[in-house]
């Protein structure tokens, strides 16, 4: 393996050991010893990668981020229409939001984390951006299929991408509390509906039916 490959290799493993020890024991109780013990290395190894605990919790939530942002840019660039892409979505924020389920401590300890920093801070300015490719791709994707009819005429992109976004992130944070919510196929079939209901375009007749 090469130097580069092997120091890539290894700023990997301690950011999989912080995601465990972050996860267990949140940011606060988190010691580099811990994580240091956590990936088998010294803790002198860890400061080669990571300046400092915050830096590395960092960039632990911008890796989580990235990774978020991957997925839906993958389905957003394939071909299909507004609806199936909207469909999509759904389908795959379910499908992660599972995964959600063994590092929902960390989940929690990012957005804390982060409403504690001023808003120059890297996890607030991670988080700004992150929110802000999302609003403006989905608010592409609303406002292509409000042109191709598929969707209503009087639809505001940007607020319907704002709303679609806090549903989901309303469910997550739900899910991450764990409360009797019943995150069934019922639920997905139902939120489905709700979305779809709110952004087609009537069909010809329909207000008559």
């Amino acid at each position: 393996m090469s130097h580069n490959g092997d120091q890539a290799s290894k700023r990997q493993a301690i950011l999989s050991a912080a995601e465990k020890v972050f996860g267990e024991r949140g940011f606060q109780e988190t010691t580099m010893d811990a994580v240091a013990a956590e990936a088998g290395i010294a803790k002198g190894s860890i400061y080669n990668y990571f300046h400092s605990k915050h830096e590395l919790f960092a960039q632990l939530h911008s890796a989580f981020v990235q990774a978020e942002l991957d997925v839906f840019d993958g389905l957003m660039a394939r071909p299909g229409t507004a609806m199936q892409k909207v469909e999509r979505l759904v389908d795959a924020w379910w499908q992660r939001r599972g995964g959600y389920e063994p590092m929902s401590r960390l989940v929690l300890e990012f957005w804390a984390e982060a409403s504690r920093q001023p808003s120059q801070g890297a996890m607030a300015e991670t988080f700004r951006a992150f929110y802000t490719r999302w609003r403006v791709m989905m608010a592409d994707m609303i406002r292509d299929g409000v042109a191709s009819g598929e969707f209503r005429p009087d639809l505001d992109p940007e607020a319907m991408a704002s709303i679609m976004i806090a549903m989901a992130e309303g469910i997550d944070v739900q899910t991450l509390m764990h409360s009797d919510i019943r995150l069934d196929e019922s639920f997905r079939a139902s939120l489905k509906r709700t979305i779809l209901a709110a952004l087609l375009a009537q069909r010809a007749g329909a207000a008559h039916s």
